[in-house]
């Protein structure tokens, strides 16, 4: 189980009630920020809470855009090599997932950073798989929170970091 937090644009297009956040995920992943892209086509950035690497996805249909989530983040993973046995773990713990509000100033900091790049780099009738391409190209972005204390500096390399952690 993990929780989704939703920006409140993105909620009012999911027509969901909110619930309080899983504060100890089931996933190694952790929690996720999400908000709504008004591009087109349409798109929601999902953006790790422990990582912050992005994956980018349709959003139309709203109602089921939580649910069309880890399948993106399945193919996501899959493009950055990810062993496959943390992949198939994360995916099956992901099974059940809540929607709550926003906590973080700073991860909606980088949420609004990145969606100026994702307006630059969607185009009119961007398919999924174009949208993992959206996906790997800012996850290779240097990120001012990533970079404290000597970290990992992106997404990708915090990506691995965490795998490497869990499959030791």
């Amino acid at each position: 189980m993990y929780s989704v937090h939703a920006t409140k644009k993105l909620l009012d297009r999911l027509k969901v009630a909110t619930a309080p956040t899983v504060t100890e995920p089931g996933t190694a992943l952790g929690n996720w920020y999400a908000t709504a892209i008004f591009t087109r086509p349409q798109v929601v950035l999902f953006l790790n809470e422990r990582t912050m690497l992005p994956v980018v996805v349709l959003l139309a249909p709203a109602s089921t855009v939580v649910a069309r989530f880890p399948p993106a983040l399945d193919a996501v993973l899959v493009r950055h090599g990810i062993d496959p046995r943390f992949v198939a773990s994360e995916l099956h713990e992901m099974r059940d997932v809540t929607v709550s509000k926003t906590a973080s100033r700073s991860l909606l900091g980088v949420m609004g950073e990145h969606t100026g790049w994702i307006e630059r780099m969607i185009h009119s009738g961007a398919t999924p798989a174009e949208l993992v391409a959206v996906s790997m190209r800012l996850s290779n972005v240097l990120l001012g929170p990533l970079m404290k204390n000597n970290g990992p500096g992106s997404p990708d390399r915090a990506l691995r970091d965490l795998v490497a952690e869990q499959l030791a």
